[in-house]
């Protein structure tokens, strides 16, 4: 096991300071300067992936740790089209950053144009639709009618919502109809 030769200590100024410990010299750090365009808090997979293509050499000035922090997320985006490729990636102890930057000359050779390819999309979380405009009454009798679980109808919803919701409205508007004709006959009956 190698030993340590190198320490670090901070001066009366603040400065972080280190010296090797086998001789009298000094290496003075400088502070990272916080006011980059692309620092550490802003970055994410996807503001990467966005580098890859239109700005190159904010890409290639991004640390590489960083790069290695993020690789699992842009592999894993690649994977959404190129997945052979991704998982020959899939190694431990593979050199992390080195994969990140083989991505981005994979990917500005295979996809068309200057533009980040339409497979990479940040799309966000999906919007949860919602049954406001119907009445949980009406859910109900459209559950009985078809012998449908509750389970059963959200899954219709998750499915084909727009379909589920038109066949609710009709069922709405029918059903409801009929019923008012059978309670008007059976009064004049």
């Amino acid at each position: 096991m190698a030993k340590k030769t190198k320490a670090a200590a901070k001066n009366n100024s603040g400065e972080i300071e280190q010296f090797d410990l086998f001789s009298n010299s000094v290496v003075k750090e400088e502070p990272e300067n916080k006011d980059d365009d692309f620092s550490v808090e802003k970055l994410s997979p996807f503001t990467i992936i966005n580098m890859m293509f239109y700005n190159v050499s904010g890409f290639y000035a991004i640390d590489r740790k960083e790069l290695a922090k993020h690789f699992f997320m842009i592999n894993r985006t690649m994977a959404v089209k190129y997945p052979l490729q991704a998982q020959f990636f899939n190694v431990n102890g593979i050199n992390q950053a080195d994969v990140v930057q083989l991505w981005q000359k994979f990917i500005r050779s295979a996809e068309p144009g200057n533009r980040v390819p339409a497979f990479v999309r940040d799309v966000g979380m999906k919007k949860v639709k919602t049954l406001d405009t119907i009445d949980q009454s009406v859910i109900d009798d459209y559950c009985k009618f078809y012998s449908l679980s509750r389970k059963d109808f959200r899954d219709m919803l998750h499915f084909s919502y727009d379909e589920t919701v038109e066949d609710v409205t009709n069922f709405k508007s029918s059903h409801y109809k009929t019923e008012i004709l059978k309670k008007i006959k059976s009064k004049k009956l």
